[in-house]
């Protein structure tokens, strides 16, 4: 789903909890408007998929999430406590340059992530 919160995608069909237990991992757009939003859906998505789902977030670094992007770099660390595993952006074709400079700030908070 791209809808916000990912809490909705059953509406669309999808089981967070089964889609976890049959695939390698999850990859869960987090477009939130802020981090507490970030915070809020992530932690809903957790205790939904299980504490062993593998999960991956897409973050936008840009308009119109995160604070138009100022909150990359601390979405990006409320993931990482959540056991986020992988981090994705979109959409490189539609933001300013600046928005490189915050998916560098974000990667940065998973530098340690294997």
């Amino acid at each position: 789903t791209v809808q916000r919160p990912t809490a909705g995608c059953w509406l669309e069909g999808s089981d967070i909890a089964g889609l976890a237990k049959a695939a390698d991992a999850l990859e869960v757009p987090a477009y939130q408007a802020n981090v507490a939003e970030v915070w809020h859906d992530t932690a809903d998505v957790r205790r939904r998929a299980g504490d062993d789902a593998r999960l991956h977030f897409i973050l936008r670094p840009t308009h119109p999430d995160l604070g138009d992007g100022a909150e990359t770099a601390a979405a990006a660390a409320a993931l990482k406590e959540f056991g986020a595993e992988g981090l994705a952006f979109y959409n490189y074709g539609h933001f300013p340059l600046s928005g490189m400079e915050r998916i560098r700030e974000a990667l940065a908070v998973f530098d340690d992530v294997v």
